[in-house]
């Protein structure tokens, strides 16, 4: 494993805010380096809560080795140019007086979006890691700058650093031809997590006791990548079915179909919950989805609720992206919007243990330490060659 590096994640949420893969990644790699986890200024709603935070930004040591830092509440991004140069460079001057006084010399840069590309070469960094997770330009609000500036400041960006890490197959074949440099390494999932929070007696999370059976279950980020007229067929189809949703509404704007939806009767949205729970929201679902509308960003994303179905052992039902079709052996593929419900109907009939321990061996397989283990190697070669040169 990748050891006694100092490490400034630049990141695109809080730590405290809903888990994805590079919290995962920081918290194994705290394990034996010091990471410093940065995250931009909080939403403009949570804007001012103190005097310090507004103007100095947020330091705090969440445990051993692993630091995290939140951005001024005053220094909000800004679509106005010149104001974001202004506010860019604030902030610099700040992270890099909290590199300082942490003593965090020569850190490994680890970067999640094109955007901060701008940070190459002003931290005295000893390499830069790349992480891509989305195809970004598919995002459903247009980016200020263009698509085509977009573009061409993501592929200065995998040209510049050192690794480039892409989390599925068609991010690897959209990004791929720039250079060796480029590795993919899909998501995983907390595996010995998942097993210790299923451990003993069967637990039901209390607002998940009232709901009427079977319950079909969502558990992510409410965007706009869902598929809600798909889920509003499901819920209409069968009124007799729980159809719930289990994590936070990040939608930009009203959302006419969202609002469709969640008025019927069968539709229960239960909100973000605390990541050490959700197995027990999983091992509530009798059937779990991946109702995806199929576009271009979705076409590219390894999605991380995937695993996390997959450790549970629940049945899964997917729309056809490419992310899912190398686990089509342990879940069922829906060709449209009426497969997708009676691939549902026949989840249900599913009462076996063996497709449930398959689909666990297989989570067991692809899981954040393994991925972490793979993650150490490639930059340790990194550094071996940067330090070559």
């Amino acid at each position: 494993m990748l050891a006694g590096q100092n490490i400034v994640c630049i990141a695109p949420e809080s730590w405290d805010g809903l888990w994805r893969n590079r919290h995962q990644i920081m918290l194994r790699l705290a394990a034996r380096n010091r990471v410093l986890f940065v995250s931009g200024p909080e939403p403009i709603r949570h804007c001012f809560q103190s005097l310090r935070r507004a103007c100095l930004g947020k330091l705090e040591k969440v445990r051993d080795n692993l630091y995290t830092y939140c951005f001024p509440d005053m220094l909000l991004e800004s679509r106005v140019r010149i104001v974001d140069a202004l506010t860019f460079e604030a902030r610099l001057l700040l992270l890099k007086d909290v590199i300082r006084k942490l003593a965090f010399d020569d850190p490994i840069l680890w970067l999640y979006h094109p955007t901060q590309g701008r940070l190459v070469g002003r931290l005295r960094e000893k390499l830069v890691c790349y992480h891509i997770v989305d195809e970004y330009i598919a995002y459903p609000v247009p980016w200020p700058m263009g698509n085509e500036a977009f573009t061409r400041i993501e592929q200065q960006l995998i040209a510049v650093a050192d690794v480039v890490f892409v989390s599925s197959e068609e991010l690897l074949r959209n990004k791929g031809q720039v250079g060796s440099h480029i590795h993919w390494v899909p998501n995983a999932v907390d595996f010995r997590g998942f097993v210790q929070a299923l451990q003993g007696p069967p637990r039901i999370p209390p607002d998940i006791v009232p709901l009427p059976r079977p319950i079909i279950g969502y558990v992510g980020a409410i965007k706009e990548k869902l598929d809600f007229d798909l889920l509003a067929l499901v819920a209409r189809t069968h009124p007799e079915w729980s159809l719930v949703l289990i994590g936070p509404v990040q939608l930009h704007g009203t959302n006419r179909a969202f609002e469709n939806l969640r008025r019927l009767d069968n539709v229960f949205l239960l909100g973000c919950k605390p990541v050490e729970s959700l197995p027990l929201y999983i091992r509530a679902c009798s059937v779990c989805l991946l109702p995806y509308v199929i576009n271009d960003w979705t076409r590219h994303i390894d999605p991380l609720k995937l695993y996390e179905y997959l450790a549970v052992g629940n049945p899964i039902v997917s729309v056809d992206i490419p992310a899912v079709r190398r686990f089509s052996k342990v879940l069922r593929i829906a060709a449209d919007k009426e497969d997708f419900v009676h691939q549902i109907e026949c989840a249900l009939q599913e009462h076996g243990l063996d497709m449930r321990r398959l689909r666990q061996a297989i989570a067991a397989e692809n899981s954040w330490d393994h991925r972490v283990a793979t993650i150490s190697a490639i930059i340790q070669n990194s550094l071996r060659t940067s330090e070559a040169r």
